[in-house]
């Protein structure tokens, strides 16, 4: 999502985050932008280097693509694991069907049969 924070008292965000040419709200109640910057620095924090490569785990499995299966598994939409990981649905869909491809298989069933397989989805 698009957010812009000036001086730390006034900020900026789409009324459609899916529609940017619908304009935005200025906001400045001192809670809700603490809030956004709040969540503008949580997200800052676990952020990497453009270019540096993701560390894996023992599976191979970045920390996004580990929390996106177990949200799956849980049977979050692509939307609510999306927002769970501040991510895009668009990066949602885009990281299964990486996953799928590596998994060896041709749809989100297989994918999670295979992923329980492998040991990848814990339980």
């Amino acid at each position: 999502m698009r957010l812009v924070i000036v001086d730390q008292r006034t900020a900026l965000v789409p009324i459609d985050p899916a529609g940017p040419r619908a304009g935005a709200l200025e906001i400045s109640t001192p809670g809700v932008v603490a809030g956004l910057i709040a969540l503008f620095e949580q997200i800052w924090a676990s952020g990497r280097p453009f270019g540096e490569v993701a560390a894996r785990d023992q599976d191979g499995l970045t920390t996004q693509e580990r929390g996106l299966i177990e949200l799956l598994a849980e049977g979050h939409t692509d939307e609510s694991a999306g927002r769970k990981l501040a991510i895009s649905t668009r990066s949602v869909q885009r990281t299964m069907m990486v996953l799928t491809r590596r998994l060896g298989v041709s749809s989100r069933f297989q994918a999670g049969v295979e992923a329980t397989r492998q040991g990848w989805v814990r339980g």
